[in-house]
Protein backbone atom coordinates (compact mmCIF):
# COMPACT_ATOMS: atom_id res chain seq x y z
CA UNK A 1 0.00 0.00 0.00
CA UNK A 2 1.18 3.47 -0.87
CA UNK A 3 1.73 5.90 1.98
CA UNK A 4 0.33 9.38 1.34
CA UNK A 5 2.43 11.92 3.20
CA UNK A 6 1.39 15.54 3.57
CA UNK A 7 4.45 17.68 4.08
CA UNK A 8 3.81 21.21 5.30
CA UNK A 9 5.54 23.82 3.12
CA UNK A 10 4.74 26.98 5.11
CA UNK A 11 3.60 28.02 8.58
CA UNK A 12 0.09 28.22 7.14
CA UNK A 13 0.14 24.42 6.71
CA UNK A 14 0.87 23.84 10.39
CA UNK A 15 -1.80 24.23 13.04
CA UNK A 16 -1.43 25.90 16.42
CA UNK A 17 -2.26 22.54 18.01
CA UNK A 18 0.60 20.80 16.16
CA UNK A 19 2.97 23.58 17.21
CA UNK A 20 1.86 23.25 20.84
CA UNK A 21 2.30 19.46 20.75
CA UNK A 22 5.73 19.79 19.16
CA UNK A 23 7.03 22.29 21.72
CA UNK A 24 5.60 20.37 24.66
CA UNK A 25 6.67 16.90 23.50
CA UNK A 26 10.19 17.88 22.43
CA UNK A 27 11.21 20.22 25.21
CA UNK A 28 13.42 17.62 26.93
CA UNK A 29 14.57 15.76 23.81
CA UNK A 30 18.21 16.18 22.89
CA UNK A 31 18.58 13.13 20.66
CA UNK A 32 18.38 14.10 17.00
CA UNK A 33 16.65 10.90 15.80
CA UNK A 34 13.99 11.22 18.50
CA UNK A 35 13.47 14.84 17.48
CA UNK A 36 13.06 13.87 13.81
CA UNK A 37 10.56 11.16 14.75
CA UNK A 38 8.48 13.78 16.59
CA UNK A 39 8.71 16.18 13.63
CA UNK A 40 7.50 13.54 11.19
CA UNK A 41 4.82 12.28 13.52
CA UNK A 42 3.35 15.63 14.54
CA UNK A 43 3.68 17.61 11.29
CA UNK A 44 3.18 14.81 8.72
CA UNK A 45 1.18 12.23 10.68
CA UNK A 46 3.78 9.51 10.09
CA UNK A 47 3.67 6.80 12.75
CA UNK A 48 6.84 5.19 14.09
CA UNK A 49 5.79 1.97 12.32
CA UNK A 50 5.45 3.81 8.97
CA UNK A 51 8.69 5.67 9.57
CA UNK A 52 10.63 2.42 9.99
CA UNK A 53 9.41 1.30 6.56
CA UNK A 54 10.64 4.42 4.76
CA UNK A 55 14.15 4.52 3.39
CA UNK A 56 16.72 6.89 4.89
CA UNK A 57 16.79 9.15 1.84
CA UNK A 58 13.02 9.66 2.00
CA UNK A 59 13.23 10.51 5.69
CA UNK A 60 16.12 12.93 5.12
CA UNK A 61 14.20 14.55 2.28
CA UNK A 62 11.09 15.11 4.42
CA UNK A 63 13.13 16.38 7.37
CA UNK A 64 15.01 18.81 5.11
CA UNK A 65 11.66 20.27 3.99
CA UNK A 66 10.23 20.66 7.51
CA UNK A 67 13.37 21.85 9.31
CA UNK A 68 13.39 25.36 7.75
CA UNK A 69 9.77 25.85 8.80
CA UNK A 70 10.56 24.83 12.37
CA UNK A 71 13.62 27.10 12.33
CA UNK A 72 11.39 30.00 11.30
CA UNK A 73 9.14 29.67 14.39
CA UNK A 74 11.10 32.38 16.19
CA UNK A 75 11.32 34.81 13.25
CA UNK A 76 9.11 37.87 12.86
CA UNK A 77 5.94 37.02 10.93
CA UNK A 78 3.52 39.22 8.99
CA UNK A 79 0.34 40.18 10.82
CA UNK A 80 -2.81 38.66 9.28
CA UNK A 81 -6.12 40.40 10.03
CA UNK A 82 -8.50 37.64 9.09
CA UNK A 83 -8.57 33.99 8.15
CA UNK A 84 -11.09 31.25 7.44
CA UNK A 85 -11.26 27.95 9.27
CA UNK A 86 -13.82 25.22 8.54
CA UNK A 87 -16.22 27.67 6.92
CA UNK A 88 -16.00 30.32 9.66
CA UNK A 89 -14.25 33.61 9.01
CA UNK A 90 -12.35 35.02 11.97
CA UNK A 91 -11.18 38.59 12.37
CA UNK A 92 -8.66 40.22 14.69
CA UNK A 93 -10.09 42.75 17.18
CA UNK A 94 -10.58 45.70 14.78
CA UNK A 95 -9.15 48.47 16.94
CA UNK A 96 -6.92 47.02 19.61
CA UNK A 97 -6.11 50.42 21.12
CA UNK A 98 -9.71 51.49 21.73
CA UNK A 99 -11.89 48.41 21.46
CA UNK A 100 -10.36 46.14 24.08
CA UNK A 101 -12.13 45.83 27.40
CA UNK A 102 -10.29 45.38 30.68
CA UNK A 103 -11.47 41.76 30.78
CA UNK A 104 -10.28 40.97 27.25
CA UNK A 105 -6.91 42.58 27.92
CA UNK A 106 -6.49 40.72 31.20
CA UNK A 107 -7.44 37.39 29.59
CA UNK A 108 -5.07 37.89 26.63
CA UNK A 109 -2.19 38.65 29.02
CA UNK A 110 -3.03 35.69 31.26
CA UNK A 111 -3.18 33.26 28.33
CA UNK A 112 0.13 34.47 26.88
CA UNK A 113 1.70 34.03 30.33
CA UNK A 114 0.60 30.37 30.28
CA UNK A 115 3.14 29.94 27.51
CA UNK A 116 2.63 27.39 24.77
CA UNK A 117 -0.48 25.87 26.39
CA UNK A 118 -2.25 29.24 26.31
CA UNK A 119 -1.69 30.21 22.68
CA UNK A 120 -5.04 29.03 21.27
CA UNK A 121 -6.86 30.64 24.22
CA UNK A 122 -5.17 34.00 23.63
CA UNK A 123 -5.95 33.68 19.91
CA UNK A 124 -9.61 33.01 20.70
CA UNK A 125 -9.79 36.39 22.45
CA UNK A 126 -7.90 38.20 19.67
CA UNK A 127 -9.61 36.48 16.73
CA UNK A 128 -13.37 36.07 16.80
CA UNK A 129 -16.00 35.09 14.26
CA UNK A 130 -16.84 37.96 11.90
CA UNK A 131 -20.53 38.82 12.15
CA UNK A 132 -20.68 41.65 9.61
CA UNK A 133 -18.54 43.01 6.78
CA UNK A 134 -18.90 46.33 4.95
CA UNK A 135 -16.53 48.38 2.77
CA UNK A 136 -13.48 46.40 3.83
CA UNK A 137 -14.23 46.76 7.55
CA UNK A 138 -15.77 44.08 9.74
CA UNK A 139 -17.43 43.53 13.08
CA UNK A 140 -16.59 40.55 15.28
CA UNK A 141 -18.63 38.62 17.80
CA UNK A 142 -18.80 40.10 21.30
CA UNK A 143 -16.53 38.70 23.97
CA UNK A 144 -18.03 36.12 26.30
CA UNK A 145 -16.35 33.71 28.71
CA UNK A 146 -16.09 30.77 28.30
CA UNK A 147 -15.01 31.35 24.69
CA UNK A 148 -16.80 28.72 22.66
CA UNK A 149 -14.41 28.75 19.70
CA UNK A 150 -11.30 28.33 21.88
CA UNK A 151 -10.70 24.66 21.01
CA UNK A 152 -11.47 25.25 17.32
CA UNK A 153 -8.51 27.61 17.14
CA UNK A 154 -6.08 24.77 17.87
CA UNK A 155 -6.66 24.14 14.15
CA UNK A 156 -5.88 27.71 13.06
CA UNK A 157 -2.81 28.25 10.87
CA UNK A 158 0.33 28.79 12.93
CA UNK A 159 1.40 31.60 10.59
CA UNK A 160 -1.59 33.65 11.73
CA UNK A 161 -0.94 33.00 15.42
CA UNK A 162 2.77 33.85 15.23
CA UNK A 163 2.01 37.07 13.34
CA UNK A 164 -0.39 38.13 16.09
CA UNK A 165 2.10 37.71 18.94
CA UNK A 166 3.26 41.28 18.66
CA UNK A 167 2.54 42.21 22.26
Amino acid sequence: SKLEINIPTTLMDISVGQYQRFLIETKDIEDNDALEQKMLNIFCGITLHQLRALNSNQVEDIVSKIAPIINSFSDAHPFIHRFSLKGVEYGFIPNLEQDVSYGENKDITTHFKEGVEGIHKAMAVLYRPIVMTSNGTYKIEGYKVPVKHEDALKEMPLGVALGAQVF
